[in-house]
């Protein structure tokens, strides 16, 4: 009895030998030995291929006059190493067994080794201060085959069912400039690396208000200022009022002139004294006459003084002496009215 290889094309170990008689019955060893072998080899990662049917009694094959068989019968038990399958939602380790065998997997067969994904990160910070994140995932996978004999790892090519990262545009957003409007498709080949992309926004320049700003809904037309109500004038000040001038003193009535005071008649003097005053009286009147009409008059005072002078000086001893005194004394009074007239006059 012997154990075949399909996949090394050789027979495996050493050979199992059963004697007996020609047409003796074989017994239940060679039955129990094949199914040692058959546990044996699929405990060790073989399939059994092909089991032998033995025979239940020795062939009567002719020998001749040889005790040996010349030909003997040949049981084979056909094997074939196991492959297992591995896929990525599967993953194993060395820790795992391999179905119906008590070995264990080979390395090279985690999740990493079967599955890669290749990401493009794009956050977003947008003006409010969040942030918005956005992954875009391309996945490539691939599938593993062991040998359970051989403990050898077989992988298929990496596949993928999008193998883009998709395109992206900016969120639009009013008062505000992006600095990427849009990130482009791009394809992602295996043996890519993560990218990661950052978006951020900018506050745009405002504007100066203009003071009359345009009417969205007319334009053209702009809305004039609403005046403003003017103020109620202040009163002017009142004038102050003027002075009330004072009564000027009242002026003399020249119409009325104020009487002359009567000359003191004087003591009588002796005659000589008389004719002495009498020349002087004359000289005297005719000075203060001459001095009136050089001076324009003079003053009133100086006038009344001088008549009064000579009135002193003028004797009463006779009647024509009285009646000379009296005539002095009348054209005094009128030249000193005359002058005092002039004087006012004058001024």
């Amino acid at each position: 009895m012997k154990v075949y290889d399909q996949d090394l094309d050789k027979y495996l170990g050493k050979t199992d030998s059963f004697y007996g008689l020609t047409d003796q019955e074989v017994g239940e060893d060679p039955q129990t030995r094949l199914d040692e072998l058959k546990k044996q080899f699929a405990e060790r990662g073989f399939d059994i291929v092909e089991v032998p049917e033995l025979a239940k009694n020795y062939d009567n094959t002719e020998n001749g006059t040889s005790d040996q068989d010349n030909k003997p019968q040949v049981f084979v038990l056909v094997v074939k190493h196991h492959i297992e399958t591995v896929t990525p939602d599967d993953p194993k380790t060395p820790d795992d067994k391999i179905p119906n065998t008590n070995q264990n997997y080979p390395g090279g067969l985690a999740e990493t080794d079967l599955s890669k994904t290749i990401t493009r990160t794009i956050i977003v910070h947008m003006p409010d201060g969040s942030t918005k994140e956005i992954k875009q995932e391309v996945v490539y996978t691939r599938t593993a085959t062991v040998d359970s004999v051989t403990k050898e790892v077989t992988y298929t090519d990496w596949t993928s069912k999008n193998s883009n990262w998709s395109e992206y545009q900016s969120p639009d957003i009013p008062g505000y400039t992006v600095d990427i409007e849009k990130v482009e498709l791009a394809k992602v080949p295996v043996d890519g690396h993560d990218v990661t992309v950052e978006i951020n926004y900018t506050a745009d320049p405002v504007p100066d208000e203009p003071v009359n700003p345009s009417n969205p809904g007319n334009p053209g037309t702009t809305t004039p200022d609403q005046p403003q109500q003017p103020g109620k004038p202040t009163d002017p000040t009142k004038p102050s009022e003027p002075n009330k001038p004072s009564n000027p003193g009242r002026p003399t009535n020249p119409n009325h002139p104020t009487k002359p005071t009567k000359p003191v008649t004087p003591a009588k003097p002796d005659q000589t004294h008389d004719q002495h005053s009498k020349v002087n009286g004359e000289t005297d009147l005719n000075g203060f006459v001459d001095g009136i009409s050089d001076e324009k008059a003079g003053a009133v005072a100086g006038a009344s003084d001088n008549a009064q002078a000579g009135a002193k000086k003028l004797p009463q001893t006779s009647g024509e002496s009285g009646w000379q005194a009296s005539l002095l004394g009348m054209g005094l009074f009128f030249i000193s009215l005359f002058g005092f007239k002039k004087k006012k006059e004058d001024e």
